[in-house]
């Protein structure tokens, strides 16, 4: 029995295996978020650098604000590289814009489009995966020379980005989950029919493409916010859990600079 998974706030705090902050509620964990993206810009606007990060469609909450930010505030995200981890496979392409699961589309609405046109990142800044040519974006991130901050979630049965979960110890999935096109996973489906379209799991796609958990464990800084109610097992899980394929986000415990962070109700006993 995974005892953790039953684990009180300060049962947690006490044994997670990385750092993980309390906030008070979800509203502040994509405001964290937003600042944490807005810092990293302004850090390297200071220094006359540019600036990468790697970035989610889940969560979303933080884009708004984020941009709300810029704008007032006058921050130039003119040299500044945001990587679309992950798009939706039908038919061996990506979604057509227009389709309301594109997540292409979503990051427009949600960030893009928000942005005064001074300020915005340039369109060739705005990078994301192609299933023509699926090393294109890990070759680009590459040849950026690193990446500053990599924003993330965690899927129902511990994905981050899509990468979803195999059998295998850590070090072998670890070596396979390099930017690909995959199967998408019957949990992962469902919830995101639940969010999307009122339960339509036919309607979900089976594919999708995504940067290798491999490449996010690269950056610099690795930032996982969690909000949702069914969090509460995912947070405990990545954190408390030895490192293993069956649950990628328990990878997190490898990287250097980590922080989760998730609010007082997704940190209660079941």
């Amino acid at each position: 029995m995974r005892d953790y998974i039953y684990y009180d706030k300060q049962e947690l705090l006490k044994n997670a295996k990385v750092p993980v902050e309390v906030l008070a509620t979800a509203q502040d964990v994509f405001t964290q978020c937003a600042m944490d993206m807005a810092h990293t810009v302004e850090q390297n606007n200071s220094r006359g650098d540019i600036t990468v990060m790697v970035i989610p469609i889940g969560p979303t909450g933080q884009y708004p604000i984020f941009a709300e930010y810029v704008n007032k505030t006058g921050l130039s995200l003119k040299n500044c590289y945001f990587a679309l981890m992950d798009e939706y496979i039908e038919d061996g392409k990506e979604l057509p814009y227009e389709h309301r699961l594109s997540l292409s589309r979503k990051i427009d609405d949600l960030l893009y489009n928000r942005l005064l046109p001074e300020l915005a990142p340039p369109q060739d800044h705005r990078l994301k995966p192609h299933a023509a040519n699926v090393m294109e974006l890990p070759k680009k991130l590459q040849s950026l020379g690193k990446i500053d901050l990599c924003v993330a979630g965690i899927g129902i049965n511990g994905h981050i980005g899509m990468n979803e979960q195999l059998n295998l110890p850590i070090d072998k999935y670890l070596q396979q989950a390099t930017t690909r096109i995959l199967d998408i996973s019957t949990e992962t489906r469902v919830i995101c029919a639940i969010n999307n379209y009122k339960g339509a799991v036919c309607e979900v796609p089976l594919q999708g493409i995504t940067l290798g958990l491999k490449e996010m464990l690269t950056a610099k800084k690795l930032r996982v916010y969690c909000f949702r109610d069914w969090h509460n097992t995912a947070v405990k899980r990545a954190v408390c859990e030895q490192p293993s394929g069956n649950y990628p986000s328990t990878a997190i415990q490898l990287h250097n600079d980590i922080i989760v962070y998730t609010h007082e109700e997704i940190t209660q006993a079941i």
